[in-house]
């Protein structure tokens, strides 16, 4: 396990690597690492995790990640105003740029997604070995169907999984594959990142990414969707920084959850 000091924001231990540094050390595949995952939690993870009763079990897939990354461009800034630097590295351009960097022969599984992505990736990035299986619906609540996804993870000597099923379920997965203890390997959750990459889903234009606005444009795409997410948890985080920040200034324990 990553055994740097994290930083408290918001109730969530985050790690502060920089880029470069965080994609080095997931692409290192130095004997002995172990098995090691990463979650890249967004304000409505954070959200989530404060607030969601459902989300109680995912403290202990945090717990155990090797990294802690901060995924939001907008929890960065809410950050820096309280004199924390909180480098921000989204989910879907750290699954670009590992793709990129891996070695052609290294051995990938993808849980989820679409069928025809691992065709696609192979072609994009000229890759050699990509399997994937295809989980059901409604994962959080079929631990049977949870437990194949871990079956399939340890079945080979994976070097990096892509757990493409969405939040929380994969960060659970993520897990419970840890607990299976694998000798080696990478897990991310990715979310829709893979979709991204194979073209089955649009990424915010890029002057919507360097305004932290995605989720303005993610909001405009699918509002019927999304309109809970983005508009009910603005009162949440404003709510939850303000608690954290009295917190952090006054101490004391923490606000109960809901």
């Amino acid at each position: 396990m990553n055994k740097q000091a994290r930083k408290s924001f918001l109730f969530v231990e985050f790690d502060q690597f920089e880029p470069d540094r965080l994609r080095g050390e997931l692409l290192e595949r130095a004997p002995g690492k172990g098995f090691r995952y990463i979650v890249t939690p967004n304000v409505d993870h954070v959200i989530n995790l404060r607030f969601n009763p459902r989300w109680e079990i995912i403290h202990q897939a945090y717990a155990h990640a090797a990294y802690v990354q901060n995924d939001s461009k907008i929890l960065t800034v809410l950050a820096r105003t309280m004199g924390l630097a909180l480098p921000a590295y989204p989910g879907s351009d750290l699954t670009r740029d590992i793709f990129e960097s891996m070695d052609k022969d290294a051995k990938v599984l993808i849980i989820g997604g679409d069928a025809g992505a691992p065709d696609k990736l192979k072609a994009l990035f000229k890759l050699n070995h990509i399997d994937q299986h295809l989980p059901p619906f409604g994962l959080f609540n079929d631990p049977a169907a949870r437990q194949m996804c871990v079956e399939k993870a340890i079945a080979r000597d994976y070097d990096y999984i892509f757990i493409a099923v969405g939040s929380p379920q994969g960060e659970l997965i993520a897990y419970q594959i840890h607990q299976a203890s694998p000798p080696g390997g990478v897990a991310l959750c990715t979310g829709a990142s893979i979709d991204f990459l194979t073209g089955q889903a649009r990424r915010a234009p890029v002057i919507f990414q360097k305004l932290a606005m995605e989720w303005a444009y993610r909001l405009m795409m699918e509002p019927k969707r999304l309109w809970r997410r983005y508009i009910l948890g603005l009162p949440k985080i404003l709510l939850l920084y303000l608690v954290w920040a009295r917190h952090s200034i006054f101490g004391g324990s923490a606000a109960p959850r809901p």
